[in-house]
């Protein structure tokens, strides 16, 4: 199991794994994904503010993007698109 995938199973037998891909100890880079009955969720896809490029990106080479479901963010920062932007 990865260092940073935690599972939860209940009696029943269902399992919600949840893999965060940042801002596990820091401010920035939020991103968190769960998976739960085949389904799989992705939240925020936030940026470092102290790095740039690819470097404040949150760690999607623990994932296959390809199994996404759904994208849900939690919070917009408007400041935000002025790093998106100097990508």
């Amino acid at each position: 199991m990865s260092k940073r995938k935690e599972s939860i199973a209940r009696a029943d037998g269902d399992k919600l794994d949840i893999t965060p891909l940042g801002a596990g100890n820091e401010v920035g880079r939020s991103c968190v994904v769960m998976t739960y009955k085949d389904k799989t969720v992705l939240f925020d896809r936030g940026i470092h503010p102290g790095y740039f490029g690819m470097a404040a990106l949150p760690y999607f080479d623990e994932i296959d993007p390809s199994t996404i479901d759904v994208l849900l963010v939690t919070q917009y920062v408007p400041t935000a698109n002025f790093f998106f932007m100097s990508f």
